[in-house]
């Protein structure tokens, strides 16, 4: 459970500190998870969900939106890579040790067929566009003067791996086809850990995260696992509730609107009234103050709890 007294990035310092190292110690020989789904394995489910205790969205927020809200990358990044860089040591291990009679035979298994450990790590250089490597990686393996070429290949194969991620994974999700589906689009220009996750108040950041991965109560989202209506029936301006109605069209709640606004043109000369699209609104927090962007945190925040309360009192009256 996430302790609201830290900024996010503390959190995953300690996590990447203290508990990565134990969940991937020795992955580079068991750390094969090319045959599962991104997101179905173990660890990477508990590294999700450590993400989304450090946004403070549950379980059914979009994978792809934590992960780029916090400008991470999966785990399996940091498992292939060492993966690789195991794999890139037998051009330097001795022939006479038995390691590398070990990775000789591993390789006459793959040649004959059977599935091992060298398998998995050529799929995944296929995968990764880096099927020249494997070969040349095993020619380097026999020849004392192609070792120095593939000497600093492990940096170029870690960005390879996380530059696979973004095309597959966060830029499809920014289509417009997408946004629909995940809340990525809306928003995000670049991966990167946003801003207002420096903010010291939990609540501000959480209001803010749940707006932004579409992990809320609003209409539009709850379309997406319910058959619902989603006009928005806090007001009668008869159109969908999706956040950026909520945020600065419905009339519900001008007051605090009025108010929280005022002061964010008061300190960075931003007038939120004048924001048209979603687009405008990413400028706001990349270039808002912390401050600004904590007060339109809370104000959030308070929109948040004024349309429960207004929801729970119909509920009671209609049951």
């Amino acid at each position: 459970m996430i302790i609201p007294k830290y900024i996010a990035n503390t959190y995953l310092k300690l996590f990447d500190t203290i508990v990565k190292p134990i969940l991937l110690y020795g992955c580079e020989t068991w750390g094969d998870i090319s045959t599962k789904k991104l997101f179905e394995s173990k660890v990477e489910k508990f590294h999700l969900s450590v993400c989304k205790q450090v946004l403070g969205v549950n379980k059914r927020a979009n994978n792809v939106g934590t992960f780029s809200e916090l400008g991470r990358y999966p785990l399996f990044t940091n498992i292939e890579a060492q993966n690789f860089k195991y794999f890139q040591r037998f051009i330097y291990v001795d022939k006479d040790r038995l390691l590398y009679k070990a990775f000789q035979e591993n390789c006459s298994l793959d040649i004959g067929g059977n599935e091992g450990w060298i398998s998995s790590i050529k799929k995944k250089l296929d995968l990764n566009g880096q099927t020249n490597m494997w070969k040349d990686i095993l020619m380097a393996c026999k020849s004392d003067e192609l070792k120095t070429k593939y000497k600093n290949k492990l940096k170029h194969f870690n960005l390879r791996i996380k530059d696979v991620f973004l095309q597959t994974k966060f830029f499809v999700e920014m289509e417009p086809g997408y946004e629909q589906v995940s809340p990525v689009a809306k928003f995000k220009k670049e991966y990167k850990s946003e801003k207002y996750l420096q903010i010291k108040r939990f609540e501000s950041r959480q209001a803010l995260a749940k707006l932004r991965v579409g992990n809320n109560a609003l209409l539009v989202e709850r379309s997406k696992w319910y058959d619902i209506d989603k006009l928005c029936k806090q007001c009668n301006l008869n159109v969908p509730e999706n956040d950026f109605h909520f945020v600065f069209d419905c009339p519900k709640y001008n007051s605090i609107r009025r108010k929280t606004f005022g002061d964010i043109f008061e300190k960075d000369k931003i007038d939120l009234n004048l924001i048209k699209d979603r687009h405008e609104l990413e400028n706001v927090f990349n270039d808002a103050s912390l401050y600004s962007l904590n007060q339109l945190g809370c104000f959030v925040e308070d929109c948040f709890k004024i349309r429960e309360i207004d929801v729970n009192y119909h509920y009671i009256i209609i049951f």
